[in-house]
């Protein structure tokens, strides 16, 4: 669902898409880890 949504705004910002996916797993992680 969100992959396909930043696989057409990649090629606007590249790095800011990687970044915000590192965001959203890190938060997904503190998550499962009850933090």
């Amino acid at each position: 669902l969100f992959y396909s949504f930043f696989s057409k705004k990649k090629r606007i910002k590249k790095k800011r898409k990687k970044h915000l996916i590192n965001f959203l797993k890190n938060l997904f992680f503190n998550k499962k880890q009850g933090v």
